[in-house]
């Protein structure tokens, strides 16, 4: 998800890349394990590494 170069692929296409049967499931495990949903994980690591490039 913090990949750049996973920036422009929709967060449904990787869950159905790692086999999620949708993305609500994938969004559910995903926030259980991290904390924060798919999207926001993704916005904040946009943030950090905006903050880094400066």
């Amino acid at each position: 998800m913090a990949d750049p170069r996973l920036e422009g692929v929709p967060i449904n296409a990787i869950a159905a890349r790692w086999g999620f049967p949708n993305d609500s499931h994938f969004s559910r495990t995903f926030r259980a394990a991290f904390g924060v949903t798919p999207a926001a994980y993704r916005w904040q690591a946009r943030e950090d590494g905006s903050a880094d490039s400066r």
